[in-house]
């Protein structure tokens, strides 16, 4: 009987901590599972907060996408539109082209043309005992009123060598006629020379031209004014006689854009010269015996305008 007591006694103590070691387990196991419970939950905010902003960044990227569709489907266009742009620009050089041409050519013509009825009327004057083919200008205009068309291009050389050489011509020289003074008035020619390339060894050098005639400009001077004209022809342009602006005493406007240099020369004849350059030529007007710069200097500069408007008539 005692043992069976201490049996019972025995299990029931091994009974209660059983129990006691399952309550400690469950308390465990509880605690465990709450805490992963609690890492799950943390863990599942983290991911739902991590899900929503990937859900905003996806909703950004796409309105940036949408935007740059749009820039592309607008340069797209404007693409397309400089395209057709460009072909019209294309065909409107062609046909500008093409008119630039045909008004070149017409623009030949009418210079052949031109210079075909000067020969012509060159022709005429020589057969009927004209031998002065810029005279027969001045008389047409005096007695129409009408001038020749003009423009400031440089006449070739070609066409200068062609219509610049006496006797047949005074033309590109300044004559008393030309600068408007009485041709009764007691006056003569001093110089009227033409030289060929043989006369200077300069590179390109074609050739020159000298006319020079006396007139009484100032009433009871001991010698008369002499007006001389020079104009050198070269086969290439001439740069302007810039080497003079030191030496000059007045720098003029001349006709066409020309620069003038007006220099006394300081000689026994007190010679007054202006230079200029223009398209192949270098030239000077002088005037000698005339001893005020300011009565000069009006005749020299119409002299020079002279000059360069007959160098750039175009015959």
């Amino acid at each position: 009987m005692k043992d069976t007591m201490k049996a019972l006694k025995a299990g029931l103590v091994m009974a209660i901590l059983g129990i006691l070691l399952l309550s400690v387990a469950f308390v465990l196991t509880t605690n465990h599972l709450r805490a992963e419970l609690t890492l799950a939950q943390s863990q599942n905010l983290f991911l739902n907060g991590y899900v929503q902003e990937l859900g905003g960044d996806l909703e950004t990227t796409q309105t940036e996408l949408d935007g740059l569709e749009a820039e592309y489907a607008a340069l797209t266009q404007r693409y397309l539109d400089l395209e057709s742009e460009h072909s019209g620009l294309k065909a409107d050089y062609i046909t500008l082209t093409a008119a630039q041409q045909a008004s070149v050519a017409q623009a030949e013509l009418y210079q052949s043309q031109k210079y075909y009825l000067t020969e012509v009327v060159d022709w005429l004057g020589r057969a009927y005992a004209s031998s002065d083919f810029e005279r027969a200008l001045q008389l047409y205009q005096a007695s129409s009123g009408l001038a020749a068309p003009h423009g400031c291009e440089p006449v070739t050389p070609d066409r200068y060598l062609r219509w610049g050489t006496p006797p047949r011509s005074t033309m590109y020289v300044a004559t008393p006629a030309k600068l408007g003074w009485s041709p009764y008035t007691f006056w003569s020619v001093r110089e009227d020379v033409v030289f060929g390339p043989e006369h200077r060894d300069f590179p390109g050098y074609l050739g020159s031209r000298g006319y020079e005639f006396r007139y009484p400009l100032i009433p009871g001077s001991r010698f008369q004014q002499e007006i001389h004209t020079t104009i050198n022809v070269y086969d290439h342009l001439v740069d302007p006689p810039s080497q003079h602006e030191s030496l000059a005493v007045a720098v003029v406007e001349l006709a066409c854009g020309v620069t003038g240099y007006i220099r006394e020369s300081g000689d026994a004849d007190n010679t007054i010269l202006i230079y200029f350059a223009v398209g192949n030529y270098d030239a000077n007007v002088k005037i000698k015996f005339d001893p005020d710069l300011e009565h000069a200097m009006p005749i020299l500069v119409q002299g020079a305008n002279l000059v360069i408007n007959e160098l750039t008539n175009g015959w």
